[in-house]
């Protein structure tokens, strides 16, 4: 986002468009994977679906990725739900133990270590 542009500048027909494309890559997912319908599941797919829609649209709107493509991410992470969120999860993960001076075989350990104190 540019220096001009927050979360609440932007109109809200923009951020109706947003959402509605993030819910229907969401609605796709969970008809695509769906035996029964579970209306309480369905709601919390749209839920997340929005969330990570609406993340994706200010994390295209700070890469300055505009148009089409940027819908396509929208409606993608919207179709991914939760998994979008560990996937920028584990980017996140790589930048900052990247800026530590953590390498992975560190990390690895590290999670190997928090797993066995889990048990």
């Amino acid at each position: 986002m540019g220096d001009d542009k927050n979360p609440f500048s932007y109109p809200i027909l923009t951020y109706v468009w947003v959402i509605g494309l993030a819910c229907f890559g969401g609605i796709v997912r969970h008809l695509n994977s769906m035996s029964k319908l579970n209306l309480a599941q369905f709601f919390v797919d749209l839920i997340t679906s929005g969330f990570t829609g609406l993340i994706t649209f200010w994390l295209c709107e700070w890469g300055d990725i505009q148009g089409p493509l940027g819908a396509v991410l929208i409606a993608t992470s919207g179709m991914m739900g939760n998994r979008a969120f560990q996937e920028l999860e584990r980017l996140w993960r790589i930048r900052v133990y990247s800026m530590a001076g953590i390498t992975p075989e560190d990390e690895k350990k590290y999670q190997k270590a928090e797993k066995e104190d889990n048990l």
